[in-house]
């Protein structure tokens, strides 16, 4: 009987990179419904958009490429928006980190969540805290808030993210835990 091997030994073995980043195209080509000509030559365009992409894209889902993929010129709206929107912020930064905002569900959220931080902070807080924890635009800011503030014990809970914006994945609860984009999981 053949000696069984994990992916991710394989991967690490013939080079990873690579290899995943064949794997996910393929996976988001085929989940896209798109030919590969097609598909890559898109996948190209993106690129362009976002070079910043290039090294993610072997540890983004494939479901999430292929909604990135399915109208380049949408996503570059999308980051010209988001510019208008936090004209401060680093868009690369936040894109790069986050990249489900620029598609369904989050990107209808994002507007809602950039006033959420807008009411609590300076343009420039609002930028940092973005470019940190991209999660912050697309989720329910009073309610992380709110959790943080329970837990600080009437503590400052705007000062307290502010100090530390990975606090939002702590205090998500229930379905929810997951955050945004667990749809391209």
């Amino acid at each position: 009987m053949g000696r069984v091997w994990r992916e991710d030994r394989v991967l690490a073995q013939l080079g990873g990179g690579h290899l995943q980043q064949g794997l996910v195209r393929s996976a988001a080509a085929r989940e896209s419904g798109l030919g590969y000509e097609e598909f890559d030559a898109r996948l190209q365009h993106l690129l362009a958009l976002m070079p910043f992409l290039t090294n993610r894209l072997p540890r983004l889902a494939p479901k999430l490429v292929a909604a990135l993929v399915a109208d380049p010129p949408t996503i570059a709206a999308r980051l010209v928006e988001l510019k208008r929107l936090l004209p401060a912020a680093d868009v690369a930064a936040i894109a790069g980190g986050r990249p489900s905002l620029l598609v369904p569900p989050e990107w209808e959220r994002l507007p809602a969540g950039v006033a959420a931080l807008q009411a609590r902070y300076s343009e420039e807080e609002v930028a940092r805290l973005a470019a940190a924890e991209p999660l912050l635009l697309a989720d329910d800011v009073e309610a992380v808030l709110a959790e943080l503030q329970r837990l600080a014990g009437g503590g400052d809970a705007a000062a307290v993210l502010l100090t530390n914006p990975s606090l939002v994945y702590s205090v998500q609860r229930g379905t929810g835990a997951l955050g945004p984009g667990a749809e391209f999981l």
